[in-house]
């Protein structure tokens, strides 16, 4: 080995961000560290299963939740939201009126009534801590995602 080369360098052609260890299994040599690579590998295998387990399944019941709602300059009163996907696609039961919200994931939220076509419409927070979506407010503990 060359004098002038730092004795942590493993052989030559070898780069990485660091410069001093190697890029791939191959190049190293080494069974033990194979072992090390392998059992990163099954780590992180297993944290992406525990992962999706802690995720919701599409078969996943829906989540209810009893809020107030109320519609344009009316009052206040017992309202259901049911959530079908968190984020995508949920509505709210106001008395015998279901208002049906869906989410394309980049800021675009669709309010349907079952009359007509949907419409497009913003989310605000009002300073009564309630979420609205143009006239259409909702307010208690229900999840931001």
């Amino acid at each position: 080995m060359d004098a002038r080369r730092p004795a942590t360098r493993l052989h030559q052609g070898c780069s990485s961000p660091r410069g001093s260890r190697p890029t791939s299994l191959h190049r190293l040599g080494s069974s033990s560290a194979g072992l090390r690579w392998r059992r990163l590998g099954l780590q992180a295998l297993a944290l992406a299963a525990a992962a999706q387990t802690l995720l919701p399944s599409p078969a996943t019941a829906q989540q209810q939740l009893p809020l107030e709602c109320r519609l344009g300059d009316g009052a206040w009163r017992a309202c259901t939201m049911t959530i079908a996907r968190a984020g995508e696609h949920w509505w709210l039961q106001v008395g015998s009126r279901r208002l049906e919200f869906r989410s394309d994931g980049q800021g675009s939220i669709t309010l349907s009534t079952g009359a007509g076509p949907g419409r497009s419409v913003m989310p605000a927070w009002q300073p009564d801590r309630a979420l609205c979506w143009d006239g259409v407010c909702a307010r208690g503990e229900f999840p931001l995602d």
